[in-house]
């Protein structure tokens, strides 16, 4: 089988960049680059270290030339150089780094305790939640949560991923939602909140919010939806409510959405891995419903639209790229 390889520009993700460094170790402007790129977001960190302690699970061999880049990879990783693969195709690697990290699914229950969460979902699992103050919470696939109630206290933290709170209003204690750095109060109200890393969304059903972030404070009403980006920016549109979290009802609603972001919302529902091997493709828009309960027919008519291919490696891994 033939795929096609990731384009010749600057890389965009961990696992381009691991391709990239491996394709050419002794390349002084790529890691220069490489470097900057480590540098412009917390986020590309943490996703550097992430993409290699994977590799360091799958046990891979050290490249022939590693020494050439090793200070580089000592200075993302706490000076411990980490093993990577020997050299083969672009998509083929980026592949490869998708069954291992498929691989590290058997270590959850440890990353729980050490994230300190108290509910976790698996790969299409959404579960309904019944807190202690009587409000009702619903957690999206692959998503974390931990609580604190108490007598002067109701508070759920999102370590990732998605959730829908129906929140009971009682008089003299706030319900609040926490994100990273972002906080989310109410009183009595239905909302989403989602999740990625340090992006952090907020979208409302019914009800009012107060999202605080920072010295910022937005207030939100119905169908009104707030982002904070990578870049710390606060953006707020009007969307019309019944987009707002239809995870719940089955669908994957995508308005203007990029095909990475819809890929990896599929992927919350797939038991393997969806990896889009082209990162222009990733940043193209879509628009259109998808169902979530059948993530492979779904990608592939996003691939029809897009005049993409879906590449079956296995039974649980799909590689989405451009003909």
């Amino acid at each position: 089988m033939t795929y096609r390889t990731i384009p010749n520009s600057a890389p965009n993700s961990a696992d381009e960049w691991i391709v990239a460094l491996n394709d050419n170790p002794a390349d002084g402007r790529l890691r220069q680059q490489h470097s900057q790129w480590l540098e412009q977001s917390d986020r590309n960190r943490r996703d550097w270290n992430e993409s290699l302690h994977v590799w360091q699970m799958l046990d891979r061999t050290v490249p022939a030339h590693v020494e050439a880049w090793g200070r580089q990879l000592g200075k993302a990783c706490g000076d411990t150089v980490v093993p990577l693969p020997q050299r083969r195709g672009r998509v083929a690697l980026a592949a490869a780094a998708a069954i291992a990290a498929v691989l590290a699914v058997a270590v959850l229950p440890h990353t729980i305790r050490r994230l300190g969460a108290d509910v976790a979902t698996a790969s299409g699992e959404i579960r309904t939640l019944d807190l202690p103050d009587g409000s009702r919470l619903q957690l999206a696939p692959q998503s974390t949560v931990a609580f604190s109630f108490d007598a002067d206290r109701r508070q759920v933290e999102l370590l990732r991923g998605e959730a829908w709170f129906d929140v009971v209003p009682m008089t003299g204690q706030t319900f609040r939602v926490v994100a990273g750095d972002v906080k989310v109060s109410v009183l009595g109200t239905g909302f989403e909140v989602r999740r990625d890393g340090r992006d952090v969304s907020v979208a409302v059903d019914h009800g009012r919010v107060q999202v605080d972030f920072a010295a910022m404070s937005q207030v939100l009403g119905a169908g009104e939806v707030l982002h904070l980006g990578d870049g710390r920016q606060l953006q707020v549109e009007k969307v019309s409510p019944e987009l707002i979290a239809s995870w719940r009802s089955g669908q994957l609603v995508a308005k203007n959405q990029t095909i990475r972001e819809a890929a990896a919302a599929l992927n919350r529902y797939f038991d393997g891995w969806i990896i889009v091997a082209d990162d222009n493709l990733g940043r193209q828009p879509l628009t259109g419903v998808y169902a979530l309960s059948n993530p492979r027919a779904s990608l592939a008519a996003i691939a029809r639209v897009q005049g993409a291919t879906v590449h079956e490696i296995s039974p649980w891994l799909l590689v989405i790229s451009s003909n």
